[in-house]
């Protein structure tokens, strides 16, 4: 509306001028002295170029931004295949990324763990996945969690916090409390996942072990390559301490929508043992 009144505004200045130099030049040609019209031809050119100055200055504006093409919008649903990534197992002496090594692990240490994928044949469903986007700063998430005796669906309320040509992360409005053991491996899980945001925690003494209750924050990375947009989720295995005087303990999840915080994983000490798997669910607009 605001470039329709500056052009219509710039029609009307322009029109005025013309018929201003057409009087004047009509003016001009009943003057019978040569010496008055050569005065009156500057001004005519005086006003031809003040109509072409108004003419170039209402041109369309450079400055007008049209819709960001950074900012998803719409209604995106989650693929219902996993991509998969490769495995990885992060040790005190480094990273493993022979597939062989990492399953003998798996079936010496952790036989009851099946929910890394190892290749491409293997059809691992991701759970139903769906975000509404209101505006540039709003959106509403629609996700099933399967829990092995009863799925439920939830709504969640979430806000836009980081976006860039390549990642936009939403974070829920709400928080929720865990409570869990304080022991090594809660510890470290709640460090790797990235897109968990842990605060606000208040260790209580049990008759077992130490509990602590937390404040809870989830974030839901969306990752943009080639136009394709993409949710992040792990799984991941932790094993911690030696098998003796009870410092041992182990960590397992599965289909975690967050990215990797590889950060504490470089500091692992010489009985631990990490495995990670990353995946990726497309994101398919409605």
């Amino acid at each position: 509306m605001a470039l329709f009144t500056q052009i219509l505004y710039c029609i009307l200045a322009i029109s005025i001028v013309c018929i201003f130099g057409a009087t004047r030049e009509g003016f001009s040609q009943t003057l019978v002295v040569r010496k008055l019209k050569l005065e009156i031809m500057p001004t005519k050119l005086l006003f031809y170029l003040f109509a072409f100055f108004l003419f170039i200055s209402c041109k369309k504006d450079t400055n007008y931004q049209g819709p960001d093409e950074r900012y998803l919008n719409g209604v995106f649903v989650a693929d219902s295949i996993y991509k998969i990534g490769t495995p990885v197992m992060y040790t005190s002496n480094g990273i493993i990324n022979n597939q062989q090594i990492i399953k003998d692990y798996l079936l010496r240490h952790v036989p009851q763990y099946s929910d890394f994928i190892w290749d491409s044949t293997s059809i691992h469903k991701v759970p139903p996945f769906k975000i509404e986007i209101f505006d540039t700063n709003r959106a509403i998430i629609t996700l099933t969690e399967n829990y092995p005796d009863f799925p439920r669906t939830r709504n969640i309320v979430v806000k836009l916090v980081q976006n860039s040509a390549s990642l936009t992360v939403f974070r829920s409005i709400d928080s929720l409390f865990n409570q869990e053991f304080l022991i090594d491996c809660n510890q470290l899980a709640d460090l790797i996942k990235a897109n968990i945001i842990v605060s606000n925690c208040i260790v209580m003494s049990t008759s077992t072990l130490p509990t602590q209750f937390c404040k809870l924050i989830t974030e839901y990375p969306i990752t943009k390559s080639n136009g394709q947009f993409s949710l992040s989720y792990l799984n991941f295995v932790i094993s911690k301490g030696p098998y003796i005087l009870g410092n041992y303990c182990r960590r397992s999840e599965s289909g975690v929508i967050t990215q990797l915080n590889e950060s504490p994983l470089q500091n692992l000490g010489t009985a631990d043992t990490v495995i990670i798997q990353k995946l990726k669910s497309i994101l398919n607009k409605q």
